[in-house]
């Protein structure tokens, strides 16, 4: 009985939970890694690529990039 057949039978029937929870998980850590933006303060700068967006920009702008934001 190989590695796949002993997880396929301990979840059996329960995928569909499983996925579910999942998904609750991820939707709920989306909403609190998101920053909550009070109307007094400057907009946020988002990158164009998610999470590594401003690293890409500083390995190709170097110094200047920090200008490149303001």
């Amino acid at each position: 009985m190989g590695i796949n057949e002993i997880v396929a039978s301990l979840f059996q029937g329960y995928m569909p939970a499983i996925y579910l929870a999942a998904t609750a998980v991820l939707l709920l850590l989306g909403q609190l890694l998101n920053p909550r933006m009070d109307a007094k303060e400057p907009p946020l700068v988002k990158p164009t690529v998610p999470w590594i967006g401003h690293l890409i920009g500083m390995i190709r702008h170097q110094a200047e990039y920090f200008g490149i934001l303001w």
